[in-house]
């Protein structure tokens, strides 16, 4: 189960994401589940679920009850596309994520990467390649071992993304 939470914006990618799911889903060799927890802004259509392919969509939750939803999953997603200033900001998502403790499965961007390490704490795919986020899924399901080590990695590297440690290294900056 890969999980998404946040915007469904097009240009933080869901949409595409959603709408590739049958296909990343047929690429794998289990019924691997895409469940998001977001609502579109307004003047952007909604989300709809598509059980039948593996994809739910659900309401946005409390972020003291993110950690809970992430019980049931294996990984995370940052499907972000390159599109003009959202591949600049979607790097707040590798800060939130890495605080979970799930693998993460990324779009290869220069702003994920920075906060990131490839193999250590994500694996990347090229923004809006649902054959390369296939072979990620499939990838972390084939090898436990990765997937476990990738968790405890993002465990540690969050104490130093965290807003506390990142203000103390700026002032010791200044």
């Amino acid at each position: 189960k890969c999980g998404y939470f946040g915007s469904l914006s097009s240009e933080q990618g869901v949409p595409w994401l959603a709408g590739e799911w049958k296909k990343i889903r047929a690429l794998c060799d289990f019924p691997v589940e895409l469940h998001i927890y977001g609502r579109a802004r307004r003047n952007e259509p909604s989300l709809p679920s598509d059980p039948e392919n593996g994809v739910f969509v659900r309401d946005p939750i409390p972020t003291n009850l993110v950690p809970s939803a992430c019980a049931d999953l294996n990984a995370l997603i940052i499907p972000a596309l390159d599109q003009a200033h959202r591949a600049s900001i979607a790097f707040t998502k590798a800060y939130d994520y890495a605080g979970l403790g799930l693998p993460v499965l990324a779009s290869e961007l220069p702003t994920i990467r920075e906060v990131l390490e490839p193999e250590t704490h994500a694996l990347y795919f090229e923004p809006g390649d649902a054959v390369g986020l296939a072979s990620c899924v499939q990838r972390l399901s084939n090898d436990p071992r990765l997937a476990a080590t990738m968790s405890r990695n993002l465990r540690q590297h969050s104490t130093e993304l965290s807003w506390d440690a990142r203000a103390r290294r700026w002032w010791q900056s200044v």
